[in-house]
C-alpha cells in the first residue's frame, strides 16, 4: 500500500471502544505518527447516534460526493473516536475528505480537546 497522507478516507479495521472486537469501517487519516506505520484516524459513521454528537461532522451523500469520499451514504466523522492503526490493519484508501471540510475538521478537534 502506498503511503497514506491527512484526509485519506480508508477502509481498516476499527476496534470497539469495549476491544472485544473490532469491524471493517471507514475511517479518516488524521496523521501520520512519528512510527511510520502507524496513522492516527478518526471513524466514520451513518448512524443516527452519530449525527446528534455536537462534535460529528457530516459528509453528505451525492453523487459528486461519491466520487471523491468513496463513501456510499451520507456518513458522519467522528472526532471523538480516535484510534492510532498499524498500516497492516488498513485494508485500502477509498477516497479523500472534501476540501470544504477540513476546517470543521480542525474546529471540531480544537472544541473537543479544548485547545
Amino acid at each position: 500500500m502506498s503511503e497514506l497522507q491527512s484526509g485519506d478516507i480508508v477502509l481498516a479495521l476499527f476496534p470497539f471502544s469495549s476491544q472485544k472486537g473490532s469491524k471493517v469501517r471507514p475511517c479518516l487519516i488524521l496523521a501520520q505518527c512519528e512510527v511510520p506505520e502507524d496513522y492516527v484516524i478518526a471513524y466514520l459513521s451513518s448512524s443516527d447516534f452519530a449525527a446528534s454528537l455536537s462534535t460529528s461532522i457530516i459528509i453528505s451523500h451525492t453523487k459528486e460526493s461519491e466520487d471523491t469520499t468513496g463513501l456510499k451514504v451520507t456518513s458522519y466523522l467522528r472526532v471523538d473516536k480516535l484510534y492510532t492503526l498499524h498500516h497492516s490493519v488498513i485494508v485500502g484508501k477509498i477516497g479523500m475528505l472534501p476540501s470544504p471540510l477540513e476546517n470543521q475538521v480542525k474546529a471540531a478537534l480544537k472544541k473537543l480537546f479544548k485547545l
